[in-house]
Order: structure tokens, then sequence, then C-alpha cells
């Protein structure tokens, strides 16, 4: 759950209600045992519906797909990313592509080992033949984006992954390039770009 202190529903008033007997007692721990095992999940998340992000890791996998969302996230901490990444997106109240929550997403994905820098174009020269990451007064903002993730050991699986993640986060007015890095920082040899068209090609394959 969000919180640390959460509990599950325990039919508390049944357990508090009065007993006639020894057998009314004995079905009224069943029928609390019996909630507890097969309900009580099940009824918490109810409760929290509206607020996905509260409730289980299954509860939240179905709030992202339903928003449809890609989070694709591995490893110990990939029900609290996606946790936090969706409790975030629902934050936004629906505004939530942009390149600050693209930012968020890249961290959570690549803790400290991803970034993500919007192209500034030289004036008075062909677009886009000199771009860069350095914001100058002869320079105008383009809707380039360069997106630098680790893909050491799962090299294009990792940009299959995020590519399709970015057609979600991100307005189509941005045409972002994925650059694989190692962890030395030394780009690797190979890119994908995220078309206007929402179409993304690696070596030719359409991801």
């Amino acid at each position: 759950m969000d919180f640390s202190n959460a509990q599950l529903p325990a039919m508390t008033p049944l357990a508090g209600s009065f007993e006639a007997d020894d057998v009314e007692a004995e079905l009224k721990q069943l029928t609390r045992d019996l909630f507890a095992a097969y309900l009580a999940s099940d009824t918490f998340d109810v409760s929290v519906a509206g607020v996905a992000h509260l409730g289980s890791d299954d509860l939240v996998g179905r709030a992202i797909t339903a928003d449809g969302l890609a989070f694709p996230m591995d490893g110990a901490t990939a029900g609290y990313a996606s946790r936090y990444l969706y409790k975030a997106w629902r934050g936004q109240n629906g505004q939530g592509r942009g390149l600050h929550f693209l930012r968020t997403y890249i961290q959570m994905l690549f803790p400290n080992s991803g970034a993500v820098y919007q192209l500034w174009q030289k004036k008075g020269v062909a677009y886009p033949t000199d771009l860069s990451y350095v914001e100058s007064d002869d320079r105008w903002l383009t809707s380039r984006l360069d997106i630098y993730i680790d893909a050491t050991d799962s090299g294009i699986e990792t940009v299959k992954k995020v590519t399709r993640a970015l057609q979600a986060v991100l307005p189509a007015r941005f045409v972002p390039t994925i650059r694989a890095v190692t962890l030395s920082g030394a780009q690797q040899y190979f890119g994908a770009t995220l078309s206007v068209s929402r179409i993304v090609r690696f070596n030719g394959e359409i991801l």
C-alpha cells in the first residue's frame, strides 16, 4: 500500500457483536477468516479506487493500463516507482504530458543515469543543422529532445520500453531522440527517434 500504516478491513463490527453461544462465535470467526483470505484486499482496493496509488500494486497496474500509460519497471522497486509515477501523473489533473513529468519518469526508471535535454537552434542557420543543449541569446528553443538512458545491460529492449512510454507522456509536438549510454557516459552505437507521426524506427525496424 502507499502508506505504511495501511490495514486491510477486518470486519471489526462483526467481531464486536453479541455472541449467543460457542457455535455463533465460531461462525463469526469463520466468516472473518474467509473475508480476510478472499475479500479483504479487493474491498480495500474498491475503497481507494478513486485514488488508485493508495491501493495494491495490482490496482495501480490496472489504473496505469486504463489510463493508457506505460511504466516498464523491473526489480524490487518496481511497485514503488510505478506508484510514485502514477501519483505524479494523476496530480497533474489530466495535464501530465510534458518535460517535467518526462524527467521524473526517466529518473525513476534510470536513477541518476538518465537525462532529458531540450535543444536550442542557432538563429540564422538552417534548421536543424546547429543544435545545442546550451541556451544563449543567439539561439531559439526547439521541440527536439535528446533523451539519454542507461542501456548497458538490456540494449535495444530498454529502448523499446522507453519508446512505448513516450507515446503516453509526451505531447505530439515534441520530437525526441533516445540515445543509449553506458554507465561511464559513453554513447552507444544506437538511438531511436519518435517522429511526429508517433512511429519509432530503430535500424529500419518499427518498434
